[in-house]
């Protein structure tokens, strides 16, 4: 073989090894290329899972806030059923509160003179009837 047979050999040689190593430069960029997407995949699903599960604990809250705002209308509603004998008034009376209508009045407890005591003033106003006979 002469010198330039051998030369071509040679440069055919390296042509090769060169290619080869350009072929695995490829390989190994594509691989990287797909962990990349991989990975962003798997966080494009991450961030959508945590929107999810944000928007359910805001729902949840949503759903709270609305049940406890019916129950306290509920209780309101509850509160102002409370209605006098007399039917006067509609309003929130502690329990300790009655009424107490006079003796003196008519025999229509509706019409008499009724007047609203605490459980303390109404022994005290029973005490003077009782002390006046």
């Amino acid at each position: 073989m002469d010198e330039s047979g051998v030369y071509k050999q040679q440069q055919q040689h390296d042509d090769d090894e060169e290619l080869l190593l350009l072929r695995q430069q490829q390989d190994l960029l594509q691989r990287i290329l797909q962990q990349q997407q991989q990975q962003q995949q798997q966080q494009e699903a991450e961030d959508a899972q945590q929107q999810d599960e944000r928007q359910q604990h805001q729902q949840q809250q949503h759903q709270q806030q609305q049940q406890q705002q019916q129950q306290q209308q509920q209780q309101q509603q509850q509160q102002q059923q409370v209605v006098s004998p007399a039917g006067a008034l509609q309003c929130v009376l502690p329990a300790s509160t009655r009424w107490h209508c006079s003796s003196s009045s008519s025999s229509n407890g509706l019409t008499g003179d009724c007047l609203l005591y605490n459980n303390q003033q109404l022994e005290q106003q029973q005490q003077q009837q009782q002390q006046q006979h």
